[in-house]
């Protein structure tokens, strides 16, 4: 699923802050723009399939695709 141009311009965003609070390289603003791009598209996902979902709900969800993330 692709996001929307809002949604892109609000990872644009996230990264720039990013990117100056922490001096991230150019390879590794790549590779956050990518990681920030994939969360979007599964939090969209996810509201697609469930539209009544709270905000504490979605915090939920990724927080335990964060859990299962490091444990491999």
């Amino acid at each position: 699923m692709t996001i929307s141009t809002q949604e892109l311009t609000q990872v644009g965003e996230e990264l720039k802050r990013f990117a100056k609070d922490l001096n991230l390289s150019e390879d590794q603003k790549s590779k956050l723009h990518v990681a920030l791009t994939e969360a979007r598209e599964k939090v969209a996902e996810y509201l697609k399939a469930n539209p009544n979902t709270s905000r504490a709900e979605i915090i939920a969800m990724m927080r335990n695709q964060q859990s299962g993330a490091r444990a491999a």
